[in-house]
């Protein structure tokens, strides 16, 4: 994992490229974050200025979230949680996905994690804490934990308990993840393209663990109580931040470190000025938040206006270091002050008494400056600068051996060979060291990446200037090779285990398997190690001979040994010759100089000559590994590897070889001293006899009889170089080319409008006058140069020829301008002068020029980049001298031998049969028996078939005749089909249970909906069925009312009982138009089981009947319209027409008492097993998805144990072929294993003897005839079909389990519906019994004859008396049965309502009733609970029914209230006190009690699915983010791995020797059908 994530962010920084003006943005944000606290809720009130405060934590709510989502929703604030936590998981998941990509990786997915990345570990970092603590912290109000910012969400329960378990693993794992790459994912050397890079990564995680650790304090803590905890922690946390800031400067960009100084102070003055107001705001002190303010810019100022640290160089030179942070600090203090020299005159002082004074100081003998020449007087700055990063190298050197611990000053010094020196090799050989140590985690990644850069670079880059050989390539070769020789002793040794395992007896075929994988593992990094030095450039004898044995003794290949040995004798052979090259080189008066031309090697000078050392003041030491390109001017360098490498590509070696001389080419070169050279340019081919070509260039300086000025210019004017002349001449130098840039303009004014005027071959006059700016520094010529006389003059005319640059080998390049620069040649036209003294004096004083230059120069870095110039327009050729061409058609007599072989084999084979007890030819039988054709046919082509199998084994003999060969074909060969197609079928069952995943949550989340949508459309029908039963009450009332039957009730009421049945009945016929309207919209269904309810429903025919006896048929819907529109008419008439001669009372008052009371018990059926059908849908819905899953997981475990066994089988397959060896073949290649690493461990550079090497066998008859012996008996110990068979298993047991507590839960809900949907259908409809029953027996009491049910009204009305004693029996007996289902809320309710007093809850469900007017009803019959009160008015009912039917009316309010005897004694019944306590009971208290408890029971029912749908929203949440892993996480790598091992295990073949491989037939066969075909 650590490697995984090393890898990651390596890819991840190769894009982080982050500008001044982004990384000022994101940082003033994190600024006004990390002050935002300071202002928040909590803290706010502490500045005591409400005004302000609000008006800056206004200000600074627009840099976060929290404060936008206060008292919003909770769904909103769930979005922001998980959508934080999605960012967190897919950051992790690309990291691993990069991680295990690696260079693979699409770059969009590196962009995509760089962005994720910078996002979190910025700007994102104080939002993603705030709402993951902001959703745990709570606090308490009114006796209730809620949360701090959305009060209307209680703390803690079940929903909000499972949403708080995500917060808390987000925290985890935001944290975690935060925390690990803050430490690495930075930038740390000094870049332009980033400026945020850091020099430790150190206190920018510790700002995260500031932000964390305030965010925790102030969310989780309670204000004011823990006020001052807070403010503590907030003090500690901005001082500790500040002070790790400031005194380690993290950044190297002073700016953005300034910047971040300011940030951390003004949040410690933040924290202060708040604790300080805190204290003492009121007390002592006014104001605080103004003084807060003010302070602000002064403190802005005072850090600005700081002055850099200065590092005390004299003191430094006098002093010893007294640590790794010390030297660091001396060695990026003079780093800086060489960059800023060339535009301060000071520094470049200071930097030459440091020089000096450590030239006297330092204490060393070898010191740098102590070593150079005491003669010096006078230095360029260039070279200045190059002997101080002389002093800073060796600072650096001795301060690692002084602290050879210290990690952080390795990796500067890394830096520092790498940015100044371009010594890559060496600094790589300190960070192989820096690695040795006990490094932690962020310098192991550093030092991870910088390796990996710097490999990548040596194998990559083409030998640029930036690279050359030093001293550090001899260092790092030898630690290459030690490197080398230890994995090739480790290889060895496990060669040598797998022989010896598989000597014994009973081999272990998996730990053979086990051997073969880790020998694969090893052989590869050899591969790469070798790979590595070779790329240094070394022939080194001992390496060839160490890589010769191994591949004979230890991979016993013939062939690639002797490849070796042969590079191993060509070197010799090439260094023989190259002495001969060298001989004559030396001997010649010409300067020659040798480069390479192969690769990355082209253009690096291989040797030079004295002539050549002469010419151009270096010394051999100084050019030979350095690039052509230090030689000449940069105009051309710049495209010289360019040219050179494309003429080499497009030239034809043998006919350039063939070429004789033709002509030269003139060039100019650059000698040390920077001044150009004409030369001639003769350029010469060797080829050693290993084939490898050279280019040996022959300069020849031209010999000039006048004083000619060349200045190379670019196509600007701008001066690059001069020849010496122009000292004389011109007065100028290379010194004030440099320094003044000088154009060609401020030499010839106007020249490059001109220039065109002198392209001709005979040129123009010029005229030269030096200008005054240049007077000082002619000046300081005259004066400097003791061994120049200058020859100026106020005017001097030259005779002045420009040619153009051009390069036409770089006509397909697209370049704009094709002139590169100018070659201006001055030639100085004296005035004539007459007489024989002048001519004299002139031959006296004409001597030759030649410009020594001063031992003082010393050697600086040069850009080597380019090309050889062709472009100046001189009519020249190159010549090229051919070596010896050497005839690459010779064949060795192995091979001679082998081909003569392969062509015996099928000679003199005749094809013969037994045949009447005879050996005859096949094809003489034929013509003797030709009755016997068919026969002899068949044996013709069973023999043909044996023919084409031996052509087969030839053939296949002939394709791998080496090694290498069947390398080529196994690395090449396809994985074997059914793996591919296993994998593909396991990818499509993961997939497809995937989908099953999510189609059954959403599919089962929608039935649940419906299911709960369902619940409530039976307390509406009841409900509904409840209300027309009021109104019926109501409508009795009013009629009783009108025929003023009821004037008890009128003096109870005050005369207001009118009014009141007027605003009931007003009310009702509102809920009950509510109540149509959502039963007509209810979605209903029905499982097959219960079609017959909702058939019964649908074809219901309610048969109702006027007030003229006319009977007409209705659906159930159709009847409650025509009753509610009648209702509604009923509603607007006068109470005068409430009589039994309205037809509109009549037709509601008979239908319902008798056609809608038969049908709304069908009504109530519907919408019960409605919720029935949906139950059981939603049972088979899961049992569907749980026996699907449950096959395709079943069948994913056996499609991945064929894959797992294929697999293995295919891996034991090939280590069951060594099975097949002989076991003296087996000791024998052991042997020379054992003695490979004697010889390598002893160090003997000599081959192995001949007599130790293998003998030559005897040839076996049963090898020859490819019998195939039987194989030994094997056992296997491996474990890893068994391991990975569990991973599956586990896998699939996590898919069936998830669906089977799917399955369980389901039924739990299920069973626990069905219990409940009695006591809510019982409960809901126990309103409208009691009320039908009160109505029903005042009608009966009215009317005797009066239907009922269409039945006596007597008999139904006995009937409904009992059934009510049922229904109360019935409601107790449901709530026993269910008692433990039910919640607690609903018992608390159930208590308080049947056995308790219910009053305070009728009173405010009922506004018309005070509580104290519930607890004096009836004589306080409420008070003992409903459970009283219903029995109660059942015996009321029961006792009116026999007091009618023995015409028994109490004399006690015995009212005259009609002429006819019989029906004022019946209507004096219904004046009684307990007649009018049960028409108040049933119409307020009863409907009041079973109402609440009805909505305490639903709520409660719903809030069970809410639960139920949280809790499977978190496990489906878990299951998909367990599948995501372990797909992620383990079947992708079990993939990737399984594959390779096939590969790596086919490749355990190349131990066995060749002609073993070819000799043994199941090795044969193996390759013919697996890996050839």
């Amino acid at each position: 994992m650590r490697s995984k994530l090393f890898n990651a962010i390596y890819q991840v920084l190769q894009f982080d490229n982050q500008s001044i003006y982004v990384t000022i943005t994101l940082s003033l944000i994190q600024m006004f974050q990390l002050i935002y606290l300071a202002f928040a809720l909590k803290t706010s009130y502490l500045w005591k200025n409400s005004y302000l405060t609000q008006i800056i934590t206004q200000f600074l709510s627009y840099f976060t979230i929290l404060l936008h989502i206060v008292n919003t929703d909770f769904s909103i604030f769930l979005a922001f949680l998980y959508f934080f936590f999605s960012i967190v998981l897919l950051t992790i998941m690309l990291l691993f996905l990069v991680g295990i990509l690696d260079k693979d990786a699409p770059i969009i997915l590196i962009k995509v994690l760089c962005y994720l990345l910078k996002f979190l570990l910025t700007i994102g970092y104080f939002p993603l804490m705030q709402i993951f603590f902001g959703y745990l912290a709570c606090y308490e109000k009114d006796g209730i934990q809620v949360m701090v910012y959305l009060d209307s969400q209680v703390c803690w329960t079940f929903e909000y308990s499972i949403h708080a378990i995500f917060a808390i693993l987000s925290l985890i794992l935001s944290q975690g993840l935060i925390s690990i790459v803050s430490l690495i994912c930075y930038q740390s050397k000094k870049t332009q393209l980033n400026t945020f890079s850091q020099r430790t990564g150190r206190p920018y995680s510790f700002y995260h663990y500031c932000i964390l650790i305030n965010i925790m304090t102030y969310q989780l803590l309670e204000t004011p109580q823990y006020v001052s905890v807070i403010l503590i922690v907030f003090l500690v946390n901005s001082y500790l931040l500040f002070y790790l800031v400031k005194s380690t400067q993290p950044f190297h960009n002073k700016n953005i470190q300034t910047l971040w100084v300011i940030i951390t102070a003004l949040n410690f003055w933040t924290s202060l000025m708040l604790t300080f107001a805190a204290i003492l705001e009121g007390y002592y002190f006014r104001k605080s938040l103004y003084a807060w303010l003010i302070g602000i810019p002064f403190l802005t100022i005072i850090i600005i206006r700081e002055p850099s640290e200065q590092v005390d160089l004299f003191a430094a030179n006098i002093h010893p270091h007294e640590s790794g942070d010390h030297i660091i600090q001396l060695c990026e203090y003079l780093l800086n002050m060489i960059q800023n020299a060339h535009n301060d005159q000071y520094i470049q002082l200071e930097l030459d008494a440091y020089i000096e004074v450590h030239k006297h100081a330092c204490p060393r003998q070898d010191c740098v400056l102590k070593a150079r020449k005491q003669t010096e007087k006078k230095k360029s700055t260039r070279q200045g600068n190059q002997i101080l990063l002389d002093v800073i190298n060796q600072i650096f050197f001795y301060g690692i051996k002084s602290f050879p611990t210290d990690i952080h000053l390795r990796l500067h010094y890394a830096y520092f060979l790498i940015d100044y020196l371009k010594l890559k090799q060496l600094a790589l050989t300190e960070l192989q060291q820096a690695e040795q140590t006990n490094v932690s985690f962020d310098f192991s990644f550093i030092i991870f990446r910088f390796k990996k850069i710097i490999e990548e670079e040596l194998q990559q880059q083409q030998q640029e200037s930036s690279i050359h050989l030093d001293v550090s390539n001899e260092m790092t070769f030898l630690t290459q090779s030690k490197q080398l020789m230890n994995m090739v002793e480790r290889t060895a040794l496990l060669f040598i285990d797998f022989w010896s395992q598989l000597q014994e007896e009973m081999p272990d075929t998996g730990k053979l398997l086990y051997l073969g994988i880790k020998i694969q593992q090893f052989s590869q990094i050899v591969e790469d190690q070798w790979k590595r030095i070779k790329k240094l450039n070394q022939k080194h004898k001992k390496l060839y001979l160490l890589m010769g044995k191994y591949y004979k003794y230890v991979w016993n290949d013939e062939i690639k040994s002797q490849q070796m040995f042969d590079i191993e004798k060509n070197n010799k052979n090439s260094e023989f010759k190259g002495l001969y090259i060298m001989d004559e080189m030396g001997n010649s008066f010409q300067a020659i100089l040798v480069c390479q031309t192969e690769g990355e090697q082209l253009g690096i000078i291989q040797s030079i000559n004295k002539a050549a050392c002469s010419l151009l003041g270096y010394t051999k030491t100084d050019l030979i590994g350095r690039h052509l390109n230090i030689l000449q001017p940069e105009m051309y360098s710049k495209w010289h590897t360019t040219i050179m490498t494309r003429f080499l590509e497009n030239s034809d070696l043998n006919q350039i070889q063939q070429n004789k001389e033709q002509g030269c080419k003139v060039i100019f070169v650059k000698n040390k001293a920077h001044y150009l050279i004409q030369c001639t340019l003769q350029v010469k081919i060797i080829q050693t006899q290993n084939q490898e070509i050279y280019l040996m260039a022959q300069l020849i300086q031209d010999v000039q009889f006048k004083p000619y000025c060349y200045i190379l210019c670019q196509s600007n004017g701008q001066i690059e170089n001069i020849n010496s002349m122009c000292i004389k001449v011109l007065g100028i130098d290379n010194k004030i080319i440099e320094m003044k840039r000088l154009n060609i303009n401020d030499l010839f004014p106007n020249f490059m409008d001109v220039k065109e005027d002198y392209q001709t071959r005979q040129g123009e006059k010029l005229i030269y006058t030096p200008s005054q700016k240049l007077s000082k520094d002619l000046d300081f010529i005259k004066y400097s140069s003791e061994n120049i006389q200058l020859d100026l003059h106020e005017q001097t005319v030259f005779n002045c020829q420009v040619t153009e640059i051009q390069f036409h080998s770089l006509a397909c390049e697209n370049i704009e301008n094709r002139v590169f620069g100018y070659i201006v040649r001055l030639d100085q036209i004296k005035p004539q002068q007459n007489g024989l003294q002048i001519v004299k004096k002139q031959l006296q004083q004409q001597l030759w020029f030649k410009f020594i230059p001063q031992n003082t120069y010393c050697l600086e870095k040069a850009n080597i980049t380019d090309t050889f110039d062709n472009s100046i327009k001189f009519d020249s050729s190159i010549i090229w001298e051919s070596a010896q061409k050497q005839s690459e058609d010779t064949v060795t007599q192995e091979q001679i031998k082998q081909q003569e072989e392969i062509k015996g084999l099928a000679q003199g084979i005749r094809t013969v049969r037994l045949l009447r007890d005879k050996i005859v030819d096949i094809d003489d039988q034929q013509q003797e028996e030709e009755e016997e054709d068919s026969q002899n046919n068949q044996i013709i082509q069973a023999y043909q078939d044996d023919l084409d199998e031996e052509q087969s084994v030839l053939q296949l003999n002939q394709n791998y005749s080496s090694k290498s060969l069947i390398e080529t074909d196994i690395k090449q060969s396809l994985l074997p089909s059914i793996n591919k197609k296993l994998q593909i079928v396991i990818n499509i069952i993961l997939l497809i249970i995937t989908i099953c995943i999510f189609t059954e949550y959403f599919l089962d989340h929608k039935l649940n909906e419906d299911l709960q949508l369902s619940i409530p459309y039976l307390r509406q029908n009841n409900e509904r069925v409840a209300i027309f039963l009021l109104i019926q009450s109501v409508i009795q009332d009013l009629k009783f009312l009108n025929y003023g039957f009821l004037p008890l009730q009128q003096k109870l009421t005050n005369d207001t009982f009118t009014q009141i049945q007027r605003n009931n009945f007003q009310i009702n016929l509102a809920q009950i138009e509510e109540l149509e309207l959502n039963l007509s919209l209810a979605e209903v269904t029905f499982i097959q089981e219960y079609e017959f309810y909702e058939k019964q429903f649908k074809s219901l025919n309610v048969q109702m009947k006027n007030f003229y006896g006319d009977l007409q048929n209705y659906t159930l819907s159709e009847t409650l319209q025509q009753l509610i529109s009648v209702a509604i008419k009923l509603n607007n008439s006068d109470l005068t027409e409430y009589n039994d001669k309205n037809a509109l009372l009549f037709y509601f008052e008979y239908n319902s008492y008798n056609s809608l009371a038969l049908a709304q018990h069908i009504s109530q059926d519907y919408y019960y097993y409605n919720i029935v059908s949906r139950t059981s849908l939603l049972d088979s819905s899961v049992n569907i998805f749980l026996i699907i899953t449950s096959f395709f997981a079943f069948l994913l475990f056996l499609v991945q144990l064929c894959y797992f066994y294929q697999v293995y089988h295919n891996k034991l397959e090939i280590i069951q072929l060594f099975l097949d060896i002989k076991e003296n073949q087996i000791k024998l290649i052991y042997n020379n294993c054992e003695l490979f690493l004697t010889d390598l461990q002893i160090g003997d550079d000599d081959l192995i003897s001949e007599t130790e090497e293998k003998p030559v066998e005897k040839s076996d008859d049963a090898a020859v005839l490819n019998f195939r012996p039987k194989r030994r008996k094997h056992k296997d110990s491996s474990k890893e079909f068994q391991n990975q068979l569990l991973i599956s298993f586990l896998l699939n047991l996590l898919i069936f389990l998830y669906f089977l507590y799917l399955h369980f839960q389901v039924e739990i809900v299920v069973q626990q519906i069905q219990q409940i949907l009695p006591v809510l259908n019982v409960t809901s409809s126990a309103e409208s019994f009691n009320r039908f029953a009160d109505n029903a027996l005042r009608q009966f009491i009215y009317d005797p004859n009066y239907l009922i049910y269409n039945k006596n009204g007597i008999d139904k009305v006995r009937q409904l008396t009992i059934e009510l004693y049922d229904i109360d029996s019935e409601i107790h007996k449901l709530h026993t049965e269910t008692w433990d289902l039910l919640e607690d809320s609903y018992k608390s309710a159930f208590f308080s309502i049947f056995i308790n007093n219910p009053c305070s809850i009728i009173a405010t469900v009922e506004s018309s009733i005070t509580e104290d007017v519930c607890d004096s009803f009836y004589g306080g019959i409420m008070q003992n609970g409903l459970s009283i009160g219903i029995t109660k008015f059942v015996e009321d009912l029961r006792q009116t029914l026999q007091n009618f039917e023995n015409l028994n009316v109490s004399s006690k309010n015995n009212f005259t209230m009609t002429n006819d005897t019989d029906l004022n004694s019946r209507m004096n019944l219904l004046n009684t006190i307990p007649m009018t306590s049960m028409r108040r009971m049933q119409k307020i208290f009863i409907r009041a009690c079973y109402r609440y408890l009805i909505s305490i029971l639903e709520q409660a029912i719903l809030d069970h699915f809410d639960q139920t749908d949280i809790l499977r929203l978190a496990i489906f949440l878990c299951i998909n983010i367990l599948l995501l892993i372990g797909v992620t996480f383990v079947w992708i790598p079990i993939q990737i791995k399984n594959n390779q091992d096939i590969l790596n295990t086919r490749l355990l073949i190349l131990m066995i020797p060749l002609e073993q491989i070819l000799r043994i037939k199941s090795i044969k066969n193996y390759l013919r059908n697996k890996i050839y075909h």
